[in-house]
């Protein structure tokens, strides 16, 4: 049959609009006066303030507050509350008795308590992992729990509970994971053993915490700090994958305290959510020594930083007016993406590749960030300034920059940038420069 074309039926099919998009996983806690009626309650961010603060506790006072926790995701969560204090706690918490009524109730009166049982005294709360806990469809129905928790210093204190305290202060602290309640292909139970973050307290907490995460896991063990100063303690996380989450007011020291201020954490993967990381104050090569990889979103950066291994930084704040915000020294692979570097007149260094076996390459990319002088350094610096001694190949990338203030940097070879900065005349076999699309060197 040399020759012979052969004519088949055919017919075809084409499925479009097919959606992969991930859910969101996002619950927010509210309070508000539990004297009110819960349909005129005025709600108040729980993130932001203290909901129980008051500093004149005496035999019968009760402070009575509504809680409103609502799933605002798109994905069903599960969530427990714990009541948690900083630091010691005195036995004043043997004369607080706690009320917690699910549902929420309007308490307009002292008496409105009288034949409500207590779950405890704030004694026993703080000594319990969990107050309460739920669960929290996504969508405009069932979404929303709401509950009462009122705390009332038994009449029958004496004296001797004068001028005491519950801790420096004490949080209530919410947690949420997924819920069984999206299908895929098989059943709702591909989630069933979703776990809590780890919620701590203490420095000595924060270490139980990571020694106690699986070693190479592929799955984050989270840990939620609350406000204070905490430090990742060199060694501590090596080959873990640990993820720390809190709010601006959560301090974590990243770098050592001697020589040249590197914390080692051999293979770690390090996430930070919404922190504040304090990095060198002076001197060079400070930062997480040996890491795998490092992601910070959100987070507010002061000092100096040395990267190792790959870095990511979306929608951070960078702040040091003395010297770089970021060393890229032995990072690969560095990204920058939505940050914004308050600097004195330098911010990035595009530099490293010492000791290493073979050509050094490092990859830096920079999208929509912005980069702000504020002249306290008497320099004449672009924003990124690239340096190399060790034969290493340099991959810059920015995209969608803005720059306030600077200088072009009359060293090396002029690039006439206040962007980026060629000091040590590297050639374009060892660097390339991409800006917003084209290539410039």
């Amino acid at each position: 049959l040399i020759g012979t074309t052969f004519a088949w039926f055919t017919d075809s099919v084409t499925a479009s609009g097919n959606i992969i998009k991930s859910g969101k996983l996002d619950v927010e806690m509210q309070w508000a006066d539990g004297t009110e009626a819960l349909d005129r309650a005025e709600w108040k961010d729980a993130s932001i303030g203290a909901i129980f603060d008051y500093d004149q506790w005496e035999p019968g006072y009760t402070e009575v507050r509504h809680i409103e926790i609502s799933n605002v995701g798109t994905l069903a969560l599960k969530y427990q509350i714990s009541i948690a204090a900083t630091g010691e706690v005195s036995d004043l918490a043997d004369v607080i008795d706690v009320y917690y009524i699910p549902d929420g109730q309007q308490i307009a009166s002292r008496t409105d308590l009288e034949g409500l049982t207590p779950i405890g005294t704030l004694t026993e709360v703080l000594a319990s992992p969990v107050t309460a806990k739920g669960h929290l469809l996504a969508g405009e129905t069932g979404n929303v729990d709401i509950a009462t928790i009122a705390l009332k210093m038994r009449e029958s204190a004496g004296n001797e509970y004068q001028n005491k305290s519950i801790g420096s202060e004490f949080a209530v602290q919410l947690v949420a994971t997924q819920y069984t309640s999206e299908n895929d292909s098989f059943d709702d139970q591909y989630d069933a053993d979703a776990t809590y973050p780890v919620v701590v307290n203490t420095q000595a907490e924060l270490n139980d915490a990571i020694a106690s995460a699986e070693s190479g896991s592929a799955i984050p063990t989270t840990v939620v700090l609350p406000a204070g100063e905490f430090k990742l303690e060199s060694g501590t996380a090596q080959n873990k994958n640990i993820t720390i989450s809190g709010t601006a007011d959560t301090v974590v020291t990243v770098v050592g305290d001697t020589g040249y201020q590197m914390t080692y954490q051999n293979g770690a993967t390090l996430a930070f959510e919404g922190v504040t990381i304090k990095g060198q104050t002076a001197g060079n090569y400070g930062g997480i020594a040996h890491v795998a990889e490092t992601t910070f979103v959100n987070c507010t950066l002061e000092g100096k930083l040395t990267l190792y291994g790959d870095a990511t930084f979306i929608n951070c704040t960078f702040n040091n007016n003395n010297d770089y915000a970021i060393w890229t020294w032995g990072a690969k692979n560095a990204k920058f993406i939505g940050c914004t570097f308050n600097s004195g007149g330098k911010a990035i260094l595009l530099y490293g590749g010492a000791g290493s076996t073979e050509t050094p390459t490092t990859n830096l990319t920079v999208t929509d960030c912005v980069f702000n002088d504020n002249g306290a350094l008497d320099t004449e610096k672009a924003a990124i300034e690239i340096g190399n001694d060790y034969n290493a190949v340099y991959n810059l990338t920015v995209t969608n920059a803005t720059v306030n203030g600077f200088a072009v940097n009359p060293a090396g070879i002029s690039t006439g940038s206040t962007i980026w900065a060629n000091k040590n005349s590297m050639d374009t076999d060892h660097l390339n420069v991409v800006i917003d699309g084209v290539d410039v060197y």
